[in-house]
């Protein structure tokens, strides 16, 4: 089939004086022949035609005729490295619950009451059935959202329907009538996420296997977010590039991270985290985590020779590396045999802003946690009552 071709800027006037041009069979004037005006409307229907023929706006398609297009799009954009995976995950989390309520439901007939009933159900988990909360309740999770995270996914499906009414596909009145819908505000709230107690951090370690060890003391001492230390590959780490005052720093430039889409980011391994890291990178194999269960509990097994050892150990199946979920439920365990408060990896990202913060200042503390945003790197600190008692002492 013959390629579609633009029809070039016509070589004489109209009978009218207009220049006329036909597209898809449709006459289009653009105004005076050879004036500027005429060239720009030129340009302008050409323009058009590339961006590629849309659906018209309609509220005949349905809501889950939306979401799919969406995700699409979001896929296309993770291909051209525009987003991260971590926003397709996101998006399909905050769909999920949008898509049992009204997957049917047209998109002209979803009004803000439709987004506040959808919330509402992420906080009650009314969404849900009864084997669906049984099975996550076995499993230690929970059925119901807090408030912060019902009213994030509200916004992650306002931003679908903004979405699809630039690319007509949803009528412009639709979108902003949704964006009249009200958050919650204290229903199911959560309190924001603390710095872990460094004694309690200490107490734990001996409990903990030498893998799991060596993923806590990395991640205290660079900062890095949980996902990133559980992928840590020795491809990705540069070992020979840096040296501050003569002293070799190790850069960690991870592949996939959560603001992988908005450029590199490079995390810096002092000597304390590299002989952490030591023991994992001298056999370590391009491409593969460092940070392995199956090295894990063969190395509990080696330390507990008494025990018989389980039919089938070595030949089953284990992931490759760490996942972070399997990373804090280590933790979580480890915590609950010992009868010891239980923290999670998260909170050492909290601890690792603070130590920094009180050595240096927040500016480094930023560059640390790789902040693009100064506000975030506040959201992490916590209130000096030392240096606030100074203060009080002076002038208050």
């Amino acid at each position: 089939m013959r390629a579609r071709r633009f029809p070039p800027y016509p070589k004489a006037a109209h009978s009218s004086g207009q220049a006329r041009i036909k597209v898809d069979g449709k006459d289009i004037y653009l105004g005076v022949f050879d004036s500027a005006e005429s060239w720009t409307a030129y340009r302008c229907q050409l323009a058009l035609w590339q961006a590629g023929p849309v659906a018209a706006p309609s509220s005949s398609h349905s809501i889950s005729e939306l979401v799919a297009a969406f995700i699409l799009h979001v896929e296309e954009e993770i291909g051209a490295k525009q987003l991260s995976d971590y926003a397709l995950r996101d998006y399909q989390a905050a769909t999920v619950a949008l898509l049992r309520l009204f997957s049917s439901t047209s998109v002209g007939d979803f009004t803000p009451r439709h987004l506040e009933a959808t919330g509402r159900a992420l906080l009650t988990g009314s969404w849900l059935t009864e084997q669906e909360k049984a099975g996550r309740r076995h499993k230690g999770g929970k059925w119901q959202c807090s408030r912060k995270t019902a009213n994030h996914r509200m916004r992650r499906i306002r931003t679908i329907f903004k979405w699809g009414a630039r690319v007509e596909i949803v009528p412009w009145e639709v979108y902003h009538r949704l964006t009249t819908a009200a958050g919650f505000r204290s229903v199911g709230d959560r309190k924001e996420v603390q710095p872990v107690d460094p004694d309690l951090v200490q107490k734990t370690l001996p409990l903990l296997g030498p893998v799991t060890r060596a993923i806590v003391q990395v991640q205290l001492l660079t900062g890095m977010r949980s996902g990133e230390v559980c992928g840590l590959t020795v491809d990705e780490i540069d070992r020979n590039s840096l040296k501050v005052d003569g002293v070799p720093v190790w850069v960690y430039r991870p592949s996939k991270h959560k603001t992988a889409h908005l450029g590199s980011t490079s995390i810096a391994i002092g000597p304390q985290a590299q002989a952490a890291l030591a023991p994992f990178v001298a056999d370590a194999q391009p491409g593969q985590p460092l940070f392995s269960p199956l090295a894990e509990m063969q190395a509990l097994a080696a330390a507990r020779p008494h025990r018989r050892e389980r039919k089938g150990f070595v030949k089953r199946r284990f992931l490759p590396g760490y996942t972070v979920s399997a990373y804090y439920k280590r933790i979580r365990a480890v915590c609950e045999r010992a009868g010891l408060t239980h923290w999670h990896p998260h909170q050492l990202r909290h601890l690792a802003e603070v130590m920094v913060e009180r050595a240096f200042d927040l500016d480094y503390a930023r560059a640390v946690l790789r902040h693009r945003d100064p506000r975030m790197t506040v959201r992490y600190g916590i209130v000096d009552l030392k240096k606030a008692a100074e203060v009080a002492a002076k002038i208050g």
